[in-house]
């Protein structure tokens, strides 16, 4: 029956001549995650097995793309499974849920709302494992139903001033663009914890932010001064937001997550340091060994 469904959803959506391909295996994969992926094992194994499912059926999908020449079919599928993997495997969104789970003190924050999580919401995925999230985007590659699955509700819509942030125990989102201060906003006025990770996209001026929140401002610049800008102005709509690095935040310890984010940067840091002294080892090691007239017959020295 599995089989039957998928293969008939597969010569119909193939039969339209409406998209692109990529768009098709959009669709396909969002109607294999709504049959096939069960768990969140599944969720993470998906890219192979429906890499498996498609070339399984790649005869089948040259008929309908003709113009492609095997290789070329081959080579197109090669790459939305790489986009797929990509998006799965992303060390962004698993750093963010992590960041976010740690916030998470209060035992009594059971249903996270995440906004922006992106076309694969890897993040909600993950902190939809110990609790309920539902994850807010426009778009998704995979479908409600396996979500469901996973302990995540989609919703397909942006965030707004109406939108409603009552039935959640927290906000969260990972640059979530325009919405940033409208999370903050809504937040702060209903008491509600939250933990953002801001960018500098679609960001307003700070006259259109004071402007946009009717806040009086002593300032007349007219500029966009980067993600950072945020730090200056977020605060005019919540007093006690805390804030280090990209991250901005309001949750029960505010100071234990900020020792936490310091923990993690230094911990990067000193990485970053050994791989560089690593790297620089190597290069070393190979120069001298590509040309024996470079290499030292000294005793082994230590780089530091």
């Amino acid at each position: 029956m599995t089989n039957k469904v998928l293969d008939e959803f597969i010569v119909n959506r193939l039969r339209r001549d409406d998209d692109m391909l990529f768009t098709k295996l959009i669709d396909l994969y969002s109607k294999y995650t709504s049959v096939m992926v069960e768990d969140y094992e599944g969720f993470v194994n998906s890219p192979n097995e429906f890499r498996g499912f498609l070339f399984n059926n790649i005869e089948l999908i040259n008929k309908y793309y003709a113009r492609y020449t095997h290789d070329h079919l081959v080579n197109e599928l090669d790459n939305f499974i790489d986009s797929l993997s990509y998006n799965i495997d992303s060390k962004e969104q698993k750093t963010f849920a992590s960041i976010v789970d740690k916030a998470i003190s209060d035992k009594s924050i059971s249903h996270v709302l995440e906004v922006g999580p992106g076309y694969m919401p890897t993040s909600s995925i993950i902190l939809g494992r110990d609790r309920h999230v539902t994850a807010m985007d426009k778009d998704y590659w995979i479908s409600t139903e396996c979500l469901k699955r996973l302990n995540v509700e989609g919703i397909r819509d942006y965030f707004t001033k109406s939108t409603s942030v009552m039935d959640y125990d927290m906000v969260v989102g990972r640059c979530p663009c325009s919405a940033i201060d409208t999370i903050v906003h809504l937040c702060s006025k209903h008491n509600k914890p939250y933990v953002i990770e801001t960018c500098d996209c679609e960001m307003p001026t700070v006259e259109q932010f004071y402007r946009k929140w009717n806040i009086s401002s002593s300032t007349n610049e007219d500029k966009n001064i980067g993600w950072y800008g945020w730090m200056d102005m977020l605060p005019a709509l919540d007093p006690n937001i805390a804030s280090y690095g990209d991250m901005v935040y309001h949750v029960e310890d505010n100071d234990g997550l900020t020792r936490y984010l310091q923990s993690r940067a230094e911990k990067l840091k000193a990485e970053k340091k050994e791989n560089s002294k690593e790297s620089f080892s190597c290069t070393v090691v190979n120069v001298s060994m590509a040309d024996p007239r470079l290499a030292d017959t000294s005793d082994e020295k230590e780089i530091d």
